[in-house]
């Protein structure tokens, strides 16, 4: 089983890779994300769901964007995690968009 906690306690964001749906009205859907880790590998977080999506800056990590209230599951373990997911818009720093996920203070 994969101690979760232990990698979503500090206070850094971590670039993930998610998967997504694109609506027609532009909105995005995130489904699930991969987070490579050293240790564990590749974990897929699958997203239960969206609770809230405004625009907002991550205090604890820096950056801004459309910020995503998730609750979320890794790989096939029924306990469920409350994060913020954030979709940052590309910039003059960086020239695609990415997502990144704010880990929780210890």
């Amino acid at each position: 089983m994969v101690d979760i906690e232990k990698l979503l306690t500090n206070d850094t964001k971590v670039y993930v890779q998610v998967n997504e749906d694109r609506m027609p009205d532009g909105t995005i859907q995130p489904n699930y994300f991969i987070w490579e880790d050293d240790e564990k590998g590749s974990l897929r977080c699958d997203i239960i769901r969206v609770k809230d999506k405004c625009r907002s800056y991550s205090r604890r990590a820096g950056g801004y964007g459309i910020r995503y209230t998730i609750d979320f599951s890794v790989d096939d373990d029924p306990t469920r995690y409350t994060r913020y997911l954030f979709y940052e818009k590309n910039s003059e720093r960086f020239s695609e968009d990415r997502w990144f996920l704010e880990k929780k203070r210890a």
